[in-house]
């Protein structure tokens, strides 16, 4: 159980209780319309378009779906994860200054470790990357997560206090033979030999009456994983004031799982006595492990109803800005209720549970406007045009289909028996009336053929649709049919023209992931050990070393978090830019270059650059770098020749 710097009464309390249930039931109401949508989107990207079979429309006789959809965010969605994603490293520490280039080394090296290596936040982000243009948000979470195993074994031997017939207790447990690491040594004010445990050297362990005692049922916890983990929350799993700027500006958000009784215990607030948690644990102990969270990315849900050793419980994780206490101003708190009862389980002040003090989640929204944290998503905006093609495409395919199975006419009264009931056969000879042709007896309706006029105007949708998002036959690699662009420097053009769109987005994907990384950053420095060890490979070799809890304390003041990615490509183009600057300069006329350095200098202020007095040394010295070059040059080649070496200035005597 848990305790909290949050003190409220009873009152207090059961009045927060009511504000949720009734907050809860009107967030549900604003965020239906988001939750229908990205259902709605997710299933034209799987090409599920059962829900356009709607009476009126051609879509209840033919519903194919060209997957131009589906396509098109492919398409995006791998730009983007190669551009981000890519390669390793994805992120690293930028140095703010020559003096920490060696402390962002280091902090490079184990936030990968951290992040990376233990986290495995890559595939959470690339799955977030997908979820960003198919939905109108895609929600991430910063959490800390511990995973144990515990056992027990017998005949261990721990360290016993005989004199008191109870176990040895240091600071960090009960010292375990073969488990506990101990250190032996040399006293240095007795000089007598002294043994300590390696993580309490305080605690000494020569003393008589100290003995080792052999126990049954020992128990044992090891810790199979723990720190901070990036946590994709489900689209229907997540509530926020759709009028807010930001999940962090709302005046409440909530979020829905599933968690086992024996967590509740955990979580569970103590010293309530309105609320006692033996009261809880006889009221919900009768259920089973069938998840109660509809979850968007379950197919089906196991039936667990067998299963009652430790039952799920559906809990509402609430993050909210009110004034609770009655003092004036609004506190930022944290609270956990059962979803089917209302109970409270446990507050929190946010302050005491992030370490920047704000919420844990992050919104990224590739169509976000200013004035709120979704946007339409990729797969809203191409829905119309979607659908259109769909519709010229599928009426073709019902009037092919018709004029293969033509709707026929039958003339019983062109028949010589002049039956009552015909069926027609292929093959079979019937029998007209003298002066009536089998035309008289039969006749097949022709439907108008306006396929040629369909695909021109399927055509001229993809085409648009291919010039708004810049998803051209080009930018996916094909060079074929493209006489306007096909110089090299055209080919180059036209992929950087198209590229635009893409870019703008990722800039978005870009924002939300840093800010994502930047959580899960400061999670990591105020959760680690006081000595924590990683590896990193240097070269081919696997090197380790340490990484103390003191070393980034003040990690947030010296560096700062980027996507290494996105950054080396800039960097390398505006490298390239400059150089080009460069050389134009060295190779215009000692004359001219006075006139021309003024406007070279303002691009490379324009790419970005600050020393540009180096990149472009004043004509002066840089008439002096080529003497002493010249001079060099002329030094060396007398050398060769076995003359004297020429002072710079000097003119070469005639040999």
């Amino acid at each position: 159980m848990k305790s909290t710097n949050l003190h409220l009464t009873e009152l207090q309390e059961t009045q927060l209780s009511d504000y949720l249930v009734s907050r809860l039931a009107t967030l549900k109401t604003d965020n239906d319309e988001r939750i229908k949508a990205d259902k709605e989107s997710w299933d034209r990207y799987s090409n599920q378009y059962a829900f356009r079979k709607k009476a009126g429309t051609i879509f209840t006789k033919s519903n194919f779906s060209i997957p131009m959809t589906s396509l098109i965010v492919d398409y995006f969605v791998t730009r983007s994860e190669d551009d981000l994603l890519g390669t390793s490293p994805y992120l690293t520490f930028n140095a703010q200054g020559g003096s920490d280039t060696k402390k962002a080394v280091d902090y490079d090296r184990y936030f990968r470790w951290k992040l990376e290596t233990n986290g495995k936040t890559r595939s959470r982000l690339e799955l977030a990357n997908l979820h960003a243009f198919v939905q109108r948000a895609a929600i991430l979470k910063a959490t800390y997560i511990e995973n144990s195993t515990t056992w027990s074994e017998d005949g261990g031997e721990i360290l016993f206090d005989t004199e008191l017939d109870l176990p040895v207790q240091t600071s960090k447990g009960l010292i375990i033979k073969g488990v506990t690491q101990i250190v032996s040594g040399i006293d240095e004010v007795t000089g007598e030999p002294t043994a300590y445990p390696k993580d309490d050297p305080l605690f000494n362990l020569n003393n008589p009456v100290y003995a080792w005692k052999k126990v049954n049922g020992l128990e044992f916890k090891e810790m199979l994983d723990r720190g901070p983990r990036s946590v994709l929350v489900d689209y229907n799993a997540f509530y926020c004031p759709s009028n807010a700027t930001s999940t962090d500006d709302a005046d409440i958000t909530c979020e829905n799982y599933d968690k086992p009784l024996s967590w509740v215990k955990q979580m569970w607030l103590d010293a309530r006595p309105w609320a006692k948690w033996e009261d809880f644990q006889f009221s919900r102990q009768h259920g089973d492990a069938t998840a109660k969270t509809e979850k968007a990315s379950a197919v089906k849900k196991e039936s667990l109803t067998f299963d009652d050793l430790d039952p799920l419980i559906p809990i509402h994780e609430f993050w909210v800005r009110r004034d609770i206490l009655g003092t004036g101003v609004p506190q930022d708190f944290c609270v956990f209720t059962d979803a089917d009862t209302n109970k409270v389980i446990w507050y929190e002040h946010a302050a005491k549970i992030t370490p920047d003090m704000r919420r844990p989640y992050t919104a990224i929204a590739v169509g976000r406007t200013s004035t709120c944290w979704w946007g339409p998503s990729l797969v809203e905006r191409i829905a119309e045009c979607q659908d259109y093609i769909d519709r010229q495409f599928n009426g073709v395919s019902f009037r092919n289909e018709l004029s293969s199975n033509p709707i026929t006419g039958i003339n019983p009264q062109a028949l010589q028996e002049e039956p009552d009931d015909i069926e027609v056969v292929p093959g079979k000879a019937y029998e007209t009336k003298p002066g009536k042709t089998i035309n008289d007896f039969v006749s097949f309706a022709v439907m108008p053929s306006v396929d040629n006029r369909t695909k021109e105007l399927m055509d001229f949708v993809i085409y648009m649709l291919q010039l708004w998002l810049g998803v051209s036959n080009l930018a996916q690699g094909d060079y074929a049919k493209t006489p306007m662009n096909s110089t090299a420097t055209g080919v180059e053009a036209s992929l950087r023209e198209s590229s635009k769109m893409g870019r703008r987005w990722m800039r978005r994907v870009i924002e939300g992931f840093e800010v994502h990384l930047t959580k899960l950053t400061k999670l990591a420095i105020v959760t680690m050990d006081s000595k924590e060890t990683y590896d990193f490979m240097e070269g081919d070799v696997k090197t380790f070393a340490d990484m103390t809890a003191d070393d980034v304390r003040h990690l947030d003041v010296n560096v700062q978090l980027v996507l290494s990615q996105n950054q080396s490509q800039r960097q390398i183009e505006t490298a390239d830019a400059a150089l080009k600057v460069q050389e134009r300069y060295l190779n215009t006329p000692a004359p001219l270059r006075p006139v021309l350095r003024p406007l070279l200098i303002q691009l490379l202020q324009g790419l970005g650059f600050k020393n540009v007095e180096d990149l472009l040394p004043p004509p002066e010295k840089l008439a002096q770098i080529e003497q002493e070059m010249m001079a060099m040059q002329q030094a060396q080649m007398a050398a060769q020749q076995g003359a004297a070496p020429v002072a710079p200035g000097q003119m070469t005597p005639p040999v």
